[in-house]
């Protein structure tokens, strides 16, 4: 198991933004520092109406996430081997997902 290097985040230190001073809707470039701020105040979940996990479900989802953080990933089963990289591919969306998409929306 090898542990992949987590991207670095520079921080912005810019005061303006290529944007600033026009009216929206003008000019066609998309202000990652405003993008970068909403995704961080975002609250995820808050205002979610759909299907949730049991608490059996949810427990069975840490169980697997904490199987595949430590596995070699050399199942025999096809189906486990699969479902074990998913869920290793998942875990490193989630901690290296800035939170934005290349277009600059909110990551989903």
């Amino acid at each position: 198991y090898t542990t992949l290097p987590r991207p670095s985040k520079t921080p912005s230190t810019s005061k303006g933004s290529a944007t600033e001073g026009k009216e929206e809707g003008e000019g066609d470039e998309i202000d990652p520092a405003k993008n970068e701020e909403r995704a961080e105040r975002e609250e995820f979940g808050r205002d979610y109406v759909g299907e949730t996990l049991t608490d059996e479900q949810a427990r069975r989802l840490l169980v697997l996430i904490e199987h595949a953080s430590t596995c070699p990933g050399r199942h025999q089963s096809a189906k486990h081997r699969n479902v074990c990289h998913s869920t290793k591919y998942l875990m490193l969306h989630i901690r290296d997902c800035s939170g934005l998409l290349s277009n600059g929306d909110v990551c989903p």
